[in-house]
């Protein structure tokens, strides 16, 4: 309340503006004194598109608040709201600015990493693919959304990448994976930011999808085996893009996987799921190593020769380490060394001095024996 007042007395927002901010916000879990009145969130939703398709002057903080809003909005358990939502943010787009339309777009790009309920996430990509088509509209080039054009399928007539993989019926997933699987003209970054998790999101989170998957519909294990195929067949054309360091990274993120996979396939409490991960994994790490046999930019013998190096590099920095211990240990040794030869040369002194006095003890005493008979004899002879 402090804040709403604070934004009240300011010029920075209107009051309407804020009233629709805050009637967006009554279905906010843990917000106890907010009734759950979606007719409001629905409400100030429609202002808000009405306001972009009047094109009506917005202040910088009003149209960067509502679209944050509305972007909240796009993960809400409630179809009507989502949808809502997603036609408010394609009127508030084309009034972002460059850096703000970024922001929105991590936001998104966020969302597909996060959120694995495919309801959920098909409202997400719809969004998405408003924020590629606006990105190509205003020529934002350092967007991730602007590399991501050919994902429309616009020449070929279809729906499009977005609206087809998470479609209902497994041909055409398989049949936008295939197409996934030929483009090669994405940058491996903006590939590896906003595409790669939707096909993680297919090969690896199984459970996710028996949670999403709805009474009335049932695929069949070819359907299933399929779809795992045309999307591991998506690393290879990934992998293909790569340079060593980051395709190196991949591996390593594979081989953790399979070692966590194993963990927990030999767990007392293991599912089916938990067994097949491993193999699923596996075949991922082939797909990878595939691709890199077929890569141009690397080749096979160029890495093993990297690995090579790399290795004895580490070879020669070990024996650094072993050969400067070494002579840390030499020197300890040799100073104790040179002690112990001081001190015993100060014992050995001190016994000839003590043999010394001793002798001359002796000799004394001779002397003065010497004397006594002498001078006895001298007191015989004069008697």
């Amino acid at each position: 309340m402090g804040l709403e007042r604070s934004l009240q007395t300011s010029d920075c927002v209107s009051t309407a503006t804020l009233s629709w901010i805050k009637d967006m916000n009554c279905i906010k879990k843990g917000l106890a004194d907010a009734p759950l009145d979606f007719d409001k969130v629905l409400g100030a939703i429609k202002n808000v598109t009405e306001i972009g398709q009047a094109k009506k002057p917005l202040k910088p903080l009003e149209v960067n608040a509502l679209t944050y809003n509305i972007l909240h909005l796009l993960k809400s358990e409630e179809f009507s709201v989502r949808d809502y939502a997603s036609h408010a943010l394609a009127h508030l787009l084309p009034l972002l600015d460059e850096k703000v339309f970024r922001l929105c777009e991590l936001q998104i790009i966020d969302y597909t990493k996060l959120i694995h309920d495919e309801l959920i996430l098909k409202s997400i990509l719809a969004a998405f693919k408003t924020l590629i088509q606006q990105a190509a509209a205003k020529d934002f080039q350092n967007t991730v959304s602007f590399s991501l054009q050919p994902l429309l399928f616009s020449n070929q007539g279809d729906d499009g990448f977005f609206t087809q993989i998470l479609s209902m019926q497994m041909a055409h997933r398989s049949k936008a994976l295939r197409k996934l699987a030929t483009l090669d003209s994405i940058p491996a970054a903006p590939f590896r930011q906003a595409v790669l998790p939707l096909v993680d999101f297919l090969i690896f989170n199984t459970r996710s999808h028996m949670q999403n998957r709805r009474n009335t519909v049932r695929y069949s294990r070819e359907q299933s085996g399929q779809l795992l195929e045309d999307a591991l067949n998506v690393y290879v054309t990934y992998a293909k893009r790569l340079r060593w360091t980051e395709c190196f990274k991949l591996i390593r993120k594979l081989l953790f996987k399979i070692e966590k996979a194993t963990r927990r396939s030999a767990e007392l409490s293991a599912e089916k799921e938990d067994m097949e991960m491993e193999k699923t994994v596996t075949k991922c790490l082939c797909k990878v190593l595939d691709g890199l046999a077929q890569s141009s930019m690397i080749s096979l013998p160029d890495a093993v020769d990297a690995i090579a190096e790399r290795a004895k590099q580490a070879e020669q920095a070990s024996k650094k380490r072993v050969n400067e211990f070494s002579a840390l240990i030499q020197e300890i040794v040799t100073a104790s060394k040179t002690d112990q030869e001081l001190n015993d040369g100060a014992g050995l002194m001190d016994e000839s001095d003590s043999e010394q006095s001793e002798d001359d003890e002796v000799i004394g005493d001779r002397k003065d024996k010497a004397s006594v008979e002498m001078m006895a004899a001298d007191q015989v002879r004069d008697v």
